[in-house]
């Protein structure tokens, strides 16, 4: 930002609420939208993870999608925040005065209601694609669960206590290149792949998941290739291969 814009100021707090924006914000997020110091105009929930949506406006070009819940305009108790992103979370008092504000100037369901059908997680299958599907299962709330609605009426879960299991067996490492990216940082980034894809399948046992790193998730998902069980390996084409370096749960 100092290059870019002006090396004399700081950017501390800019800097630190676009991290935020890009990396800690989630699907599942309730947010409160506001307008200078003195009025909130929205409250909704974050439906994506961040995206770099060129061309799609003037300026506004990084986003997260929402759904609101309310649209509106209405007085904010004393000043709002003055960064462009706050995180409120722990101040609960607050959390309730602007969920009490929300619910003060509207109609119908209370905002407690309308937050609790939306972050029931339910997603149709035909409809999005399998890397889709698990950027879904490996960014939501680690205690939520995938349900995916069949039109007779059936009903099937995915546990993300499965994955989050695996995830410890394997201490946040890749078990393909056997990495655990940024542990100097004390996070764990390696997300869960479906070897045989659950849009398909449906199968979310532990022997049908493997633990890998973004990279390798990302090049496994654009190559799509076929995953040899006697070898435990992905064949890319005819001579190369991924091989799954750490294995303690996948029989041959």
């Amino acid at each position: 930002m100092k290059a870019v814009y002006n090396p004399s100021l700081s950017y501390k707090n800019d800097a630190h609420a676009t991290w935020q924006f890009a990396n800690e914000m989630k699907p599942g997020d309730i947010v409160f939208a506001k307008k200078g110091l003195h009025f909130i105009i929205g409250c909704g929930i974050v439906k994506s993870d961040y995206e770099f949506a060129d061309n799609t406006w003037d300026y506004y070009n990084n986003i997260r999608r929402i759904e609101w819940f309310q649209k509106g305009e209405w007085p904010h108790p004393g000043r709002t925040a003055m960064k462009t992103l706050t995180d409120i979370t722990s101040y609960s008092e607050y959390v309730e005065e602007l969920k009490a504000l929300i619910d003060g100037h509207s109609s119908g369901k209370t905002l407690a209601h309308l937050i609790e059908e939306k972050t029931s997680l339910s997603l149709d299958t035909e409809k999005l694609g399998e890397e889709e599907i698990e950027q879904i299962i490996n960014s939501t709330d680690p205690n939520a669960k995938w349900e995916r609605i069949i039109s007779i009426g059936k009903r099937r879960s995915l546990d993300n206590q499965i994955i989050n299991n695996l995830k410890k067996l394997y201490h946040g490492c890749c078990q393909i290149c056997g990495e655990n990216p940024f542990s100097d940082f004390d996070i764990n980034i390696c997300e869960a792949h479906h070897i045989e894809y659950f849009s398909k399948s449906q199968n979310n046992d532990a022997s049908n998941i493997i633990i890998i790193c973004p990279n390798h998730h990302r090049l496994i998902h654009k190559l799509n290739p076929t995953f040899n069980p006697d070898r435990l390996s992905f064949d890319l084409d005819g001579t190369e291969i991924l091989s799954i370096v750490l294995n303690l749960h996948l029989k041959k």
